[in-house]
């Protein structure tokens, strides 16, 4: 009885915490920038106009400031925007007024197949995970002018797994540091775990002492999400279409898993690779997407234990979804189905978790990553 009632307690805390975030929520407008690739493209970034108060998700141009992009992070803060395309890194301005993204500086790097780029909390260096050279890199950016200074790590991994079409060596997948804290954390596809390193100030990674928690065989570690307030790691598996989560120890090193959860409804035998994974703003809800069975899994977070729970799967609106991406309001979901060219707007129950079709928006091809900025 007392279990239940410190559930339900922790529960309304969250809910009174969600609706003061809503509250104090900001309506402004924002460019959004979604990268794309492919064979002879000319447009590698499209620049898209999204106003939350209307809901309403409108093209602008589209940018031939590179060819091809795999992946985007934003500096909000220094108005640059940064993408990874093979073993290329560019970087640019953005005029805020215009949504014009105009080059500040390219780099070719020592990987192959950049598949993720993030910048570290102090806005000093970028980080990039590289599938197919079963690397990571870090690298130095100038403070005042944004440009790429220099390639301070290029780390590279040994191993293999259980799947031989896709695990016949190590494929980091992601790489990404822990809000309010030096750890950086990289799952690696190939091997089937979780790697943890230790960030130094002058970009520099090394090994942590505990150095990451194995996961089993043919798994598949692509992408993480961390709980916003509560030391929790969500962990979405794309060969098994699975979330593992975990409970991080006082030192921010992996404690222990505390739950598997299949986003794939029972029984499902079908060609599936699931992409994205994201937890709401309040911490209450986890959305995670199946490129195959072309889905969106919505899961309830137990505040008190961690445990995951499966509450439904629904269309993804489109065919192959690869990324997903919760606006800066938090009230919307946005959806990028990579096959069918289009974004799925869905808003956000707050109460429930579910999620409801606002509007659907072709877009350039393939898009792949969806990041924010306010105008």
């Amino acid at each position: 009885m007392k279990k239940i009632v410190v559930r339900q307690l922790c529960l309304s805390a969250i809910v009174v915490f969600s609706s003061l975030i809503l509250k104090a929520g900001d309506l402004s407008e924002y460019w959004i920038y979604i990268s794309s690739y492919e064979s002879g493209g000319d447009h590698g970034i499209g620049v898209y106009s999204w106003n939350p108060e209307k809901r309403s998700l409108s093209p602008s141009f589209l940018s031939d400031a590179v060819k091809n992009s795999s992946y985007l992070t934003v500096d909000s803060i220094n108005n640059r925007l940064y993408s990874v395309y093979g073993n290329a890194i560019h970087g640019f301005l953005i005029k805020r007024s215009t949504g014009e993204l105009v080059l500040i500086d390219s780099m070719m790097t020592s990987g192959r197949g950049g598949a993720y780029i993030s910048q570290t909390s102090d806005m000093n260096h970028l980080m990039v995970a590289y599938y197919r050279s079963s690397a990571i890199g870090t690298y130095k950016l100038e403070p005042t002018t944004g440009s790429i200074a220099s390639e301070i790590v290029y780390k590279t991994f040994n191993g293999n797994s259980v799947n031989l079409k896709r695990q016949e060596a190590s494929h980091p997948h992601m790489i990404y540091q822990r809000p309010n804290s030096n750890k950086v954390l990289v799952p690696d596809l190939g091997t089937d775990q979780l790697m943890f390193f230790d960030l130094h100030s002058n970009g520099h990674l090394t090994q942590s002492k505990k150095s990451g928690i194995k996961l089993e065989p043919g798994m598949g570690p692509r992408h993480i999400d961390f709980h916003p307030q509560l030391p929790y790691v969500f962990l979405l598996a794309e060969l098994s279409g699975d979330v593992v989560a975990m409970k991080l120890d006082i030192n921010n090193d992996i404690g222990h898993i505390i739950d598997t959860q299949s986003i794939l409804p029972e029984n499902y035998d079908q060609f599936n690779k699931s992409a994205d994974i994201l937890v709401s703003k309040d911490g209450r809800f986890l959305y995670a997407s199946n490129r195959g069975h072309d889905s969106i899994a919505i899961c309830e977070i137990d505040p008190l234990t961690g445990e995951i729970a499966l509450k439904r799967i629904m269309s993804s609106g489109g065919n192959w979804p690869r990324a997903l991406a919760i606006d800066p309001t938090g009230d919307f979901l946005l959806v990028a189905n990579k096959r069918s060219n289009n974004i799925v707007v869905f808003e956000i129950n707050h109460q429930t978790g579910d999620l409801t079709e606002v509007m659907s928006l072709d877009t350039l091809p393939n898009p792949q990553c969806i990041r924010f900025i306010k105008k």
